[in-house]
């Protein structure tokens, strides 16, 4: 199990849901959360079936924190599968910055220090 598998499994367990009963409140099926919180599955960042960020969240009545988490988590997970959100990817197709830092990031085995930096940079940069 991975930190996303028993993040929803625990907030799961906490309301007292079945894996039935919350795969009918999330609209999935129960293999398909069962598969997710043992980490079998990557949660789908893009996903037919619309936002199932917005599903989880409603149907484990996340609060702003936890939705927050859940985000990150569900990224995560992602990323251990091999998969990108469409809309990094599609940031990077178009950026040919982006790829140079990321690549020269990747050469330098820059830790996650060096990152919070970087990213508190830029969440002090105006939107356009």
């Amino acid at each position: 199990m991975n930190e996303f598998g028993n993040f929803i499994q625990k907030k799961r367990q906490s309301l007292g849901l079945t894996i039935r009963h919350a795969a009918s409140l999330i609209g999935v099926s129960p293999t398909f959360l069962c598969d997710l919180e043992s980490g079998d599955r990557a949660f789908p960042l893009n996903s037919r079936k619309g936002d199932l960020s917005a599903s989880f969240a409603s149907a484990y009545k996340m609060n702003e924190a936890e939705i927050a988490d859940f985000k990150k988590m569900s990224e995560l997970s992602a990323l251990q599968k091999n998969r990108v959100s469409r809309d990094l990817v599609e940031y990077l197709k178009n950026s040919r910055f982006a790829q140079v830092a990321l690549r020269t990031a990747s050469e330098k085995k820059v830790d996650d220090d060096f990152w919070v930096e970087v990213v508190d940079k830029l969440n002090d940069v105006p939107e356009n």
